[in-house]
């Protein structure tokens, strides 16, 4: 059996996310959002960042735009802002080891999550960067149920990345965790210790590893 750790990306969303609270809710299971800075923006309010903190989840950076790998920047300026930016939204509602994880262009570990720019900054404001071992592939068909619990399967414990703006989110992520349920996997709000590749500033040897750097 296996211990599992969910993560919804992209997000957060007016309508969807209060559904997939909603379920996670009902099983008493607590996770993380890592949000994208205009999304945050696009809500107007802060009543569903403060909804998602006082049920005791926790609010983690996903970058401003979600739009370009940090490695592939055109600028250490423009790898900065897309993590200084959506932290200064996040504001206080952020996680004291302040979570970040990079735009990953469909969920590949590859040097270009990250450039030396990026990395600098990070560490200096000792941020923690989480990744994943495990991708449901959620966008991209709604029948992400069974190929997700084969990858739990395979491991002693899964980050899952789900996406809270997809309307089949609440439905599919019910099915998902009774399945999960049912098969004797237990649910944590922890990260594996694998997939945190700087904890409070710190580079662990898997991030130098996967940049391709020898130092920073």
């Amino acid at each position: 059996m296996s211990t599992i750790t969910l993560s919804f990306d992209n997000g957060p969303d007016p309508i969807i996310t209060p559904k997939v609270l909603s379920i996670l809710k009902k099983y008493h299971i607590k996770t993380s959002f890592f949000m994208v800075g205009t999304s945050i923006e696009a809500l107007q309010d802060e009543h569903l960042l403060n909804n998602i903190y006082d049920q005791g989840h926790w609010i983690c950076n996903h970058t401003y735009t979600h739009t370009v790998q940090l490695g592939e920047t055109k600028s250490a300026k423009q790898a900065i802002d897309e993590i200084e930016k959506c932290q200064r939204l996040i504001s206080s509602f952020s996680h004291p080891c302040k979570y970040f994880r990079p735009y990953g262009a469909g969920g590949i570990l590859s040097p270009a999550l990250f450039n030396e720019a990026s990395i600098e900054y990070l560490a200096a404001n000792q941020y923690s960067c989480v990744l994943w071992n495990c991708i449901a592939y959620d966008w991209e068909d709604q029948n992400w149920i069974e190929g997700t619990l084969q990858q739990v399967a395979n491991l002693e414990h899964a980050l899952i990345v789900l996406h809270d703006f997809l309307a089949y989110m609440p439905e599919t992520l019910d099915h998902f965790i009774q399945k999960a349920l049912e098969q004797g996997h237990q649910f944590t709000q922890f990260f594996p210790e694998s997939s945190v590749v700087m904890c409070s500033g710190e580079v662990s040897n898997a991030l130098l590893v996967l940049s391709q750097k020898n130092q920073f």
